[in-house]
């Protein structure tokens, strides 16, 4: 009986350690890149307060994209003379087709674009 009770917690005992390294290598796999300045700067991202929206067939996907490789100072006056708010700075209207995955850009990237709509 004393055999047995060993044999398992040698048992339960190489388990352990063999979970504990494999799980090592997946923490060593996925080793932290510094992420570069470039790469910080130049970030595309859901616009804020812009709806997602599908097409009426819901085939495609209408939504608003933000690209800070476009900076441009906005400040009230900019707002007063154009109407376009601050936070909407830099965006573009993109298509997403539901099924096949081919992404179109409507707008031309010069302009401020948003509220997509059907």
């Amino acid at each position: 009986m004393k055999d047995a009770s060993r044999k398992l917690l040698w048992f339960h005992a190489l388990a352990a350690l063999y979970f504990c390294a494999s799980s090592l290598k997946v923490v060593v796999a996925q080793s932290v890149i510094p992420l570069s300045v470039d790469d910080a700067l130049n970030v595309r991202k859901f616009a804020e307060w812009m709806p997602i929206s599908p097409s009426p067939d819901g085939q495609w996907l209408s939504y608003t994209i933000q690209d800070s490789r476009r900076s441009k100072a906005m400040d009230f006056e900019a707002y007063m003379r154009t109407g376009v708010p601050a936070w909407i700075s830099r965006s573009d209207i993109f298509l997403t087709n539901m099924r096949t995955g081919e992404t179109r850009r409507l707008t031309d990237g010069r302009s401020e674009n948003w509220l997509p709509a059907w």
